[in-house]
């Protein structure tokens, strides 16, 4: 996948100067041109607050594309990015690790002239994501991911608080996971997944293991400590946050324990993102971090937020936010990123050398959804002229691409009463995703009554397995 890759760079003057760093097949690459554009001054100001003009969002990305526009090496360089056909991709990358005036901005709704003569915010196309990069130095970094199943989730919930405002309770978002993970589990060439769940909520815990979901495992977070081991212990390759987070000083995510949410007060865990790498993931199994934070990138003038942060640290991608959004976008984000996640490594070969994954393109697929949930009685590109909350989610890279390598389950020999067994527990455990999600309509307690029937199944014959 070709990125085009902007290079944003501060001075001591005061005045932040960009280049094209990549491709470098054009001549005037390295002329810099200065940035006019200023986070706090119309009409990115009037994008942020709402002035109730029907296009604020055109607006602010019309003013983006034509500075990028301007430069004699960036302007061809776009121009050949929007030549990809359907099903490629192409990235436009912005470096902003170096300007917090270039990160401040909201590049994500850069809107010029497409490939067929119209105007369009890039975002919304699989085909151009936009994707903000930085420069990470480590010792030994990975060239290639592996992925030998099961695929390894995990997931922490507690956005905890003392006050109604402040507290969100997690059941909607661990809805959407489950929902996720038992339509990829259906889906034609999925993969096994192991999903670990952290929780603040004892009824939520309590729901989780209710369910007899042979994939899933859910604990309660007594305390900062504990928690790091336990997720060292999961080593996650897909790391989710549902929580809250700041950057007012400096950048952390704050969980709630168990005991915060009994007390109903504020979240008494902080972790940094160098504590979530070295504490968290020092073997560096983890491919992409997700905070879906109401708070994540709310920071200080001199601050990054903390999913840039989070790649600086080591991370491969961070998905967090550049604005504090509420809870029910928060859910939705989870709704609609995770499905085109799961799809994509689902496409990643068996036996290859190693496919690049452009995560970017689930976010891509997460804006044109959140569009869509908002207006869906005209075109996308239309009803994102005026709605903000699909630029707002930010998806940090390393700039070297990512590469995953996935390798067949290994499967031992067993006696045919073995296989057998494991054949048939395999089919149920499809059966009873499959019922989950198309007898919906069912009333809870019937729905409740097959599925039981369903466990007991499974239960019975995993139980006859290890027996054997």
């Amino acid at each position: 996948m070709a990125r085009t890759i902007v290079h944003f760079q501060g001075s001591n003057d005061g005045v932040t100067r960009f280049s094209l760093e990549s491709p470098k097949a054009y001549l005037q690459k390295n002329t810099l041109f200065a940035l006019a554009s200023i986070p706090d001054q119309p009409p990115f100001t009037e994008m942020r607050q709402g002035d109730g003009s029907p296009d604020r969002v055109e607006a602010a990305g019309k003013k983006l594309f034509a500075e990028l526009h301007a430069h004699p090496a960036i302007a061809p360089a776009i121009d050949a990015a929007l030549q990809q056909q359907q099903g490629g991709c192409s990235p436009i990358c912005l470096r902003v690790d170096e300007s917090p005036i270039a990160d401040e901005l909201p590049w994500e709704a850069v809107y010029g002239q497409g490939v067929e003569g119209a105007s369009e915010f890039f975002a919304l196309d699989e085909r151009w994501p936009i994707v903000r990069v930085r420069e990470v130095i480590e010792s030994e970094p990975v060239p290639v991911y592996t992925l030998e199943p099961p695929l390894r989730i995990t997931v922490v919930l507690s956005a905890a608080g003392s006050t109604a405002l402040t507290r969100a309770p997690a059941e909607p978002q661990w809805n959407h996971v489950r929902d996720t993970i038992e339509k990829h589990l259906q889906a034609p060439n999925s993969v096994p997944v192991k999903v670990t769940v952290f929780v603040g909520e004892e009824d939520l815990r309590n729901a989780i293991r209710a369910t007899n979901l042979p994939w899933v495992m859910a604990e309660l977070i007594a305390d900062k400590s504990s928690l790091l081991d336990a997720m060292k212990d999961t080593r996650p390759q897909i790391l989710h946050f549902f929580c809250h987070g700041t950057a007012e000083a400096s950048a952390y995510l704050r969980i709630g324990s168990y005991t915060d949410w009994e007390a109903e007060r504020d979240p008494s865990i902080a972790i940094t993102a160098r504590e979530l790498r070295q504490s968290a993931d020092p073997d560096q199994n983890t491919w992409l971090v997700t905070l879906n934070c109401c708070e994540s990138a709310t920071r200080a003038a001199d601050a990054r937020s903390l999913a840039s942060s989070l790649v600086r640290a080591g991370f491969p991608c961070a998905l967090g936010m550049r604005e504090a959004i509420d809870v029910q976008h928060a859910h939705l984000l989870c709704r609609f990123f995770y499905p085109k996640v799961m799809e994509m490594i689902r496409k990643v070969p068996v036996g290859g050398d190693g496919t690049e994954i452009e995560w970017s393109k689930a976010l891509s697929v997460a804006r044109s959804s959140f569009v869509a949930n908002y207006n869906a009685g005209v075109p996308p590109q239309q009803a994102a002229r005026s709605y903000k909350i699909w630029t707002i989610p930010a998806l940090y890279t390393r700039r070297e691409p990512f590469l995953l390598k996935r390798i067949a389950l290994a499967t031992p020999k067993t006696s045919k009463k073995k296989q057998d067994l494991v054949d048939y527990i395999t089919t149920l455990q499809r059966l009873r995703a499959k019922t989950a999600v198309d007898s919906k309509d069912l009333s809870l307690a019937t729905l409740a009554a097959i599925l039981k029937d369903f466990d007991d199944q499974i239960a019975a014959k995993t139980a006859e397995l290890q027996a054997l």
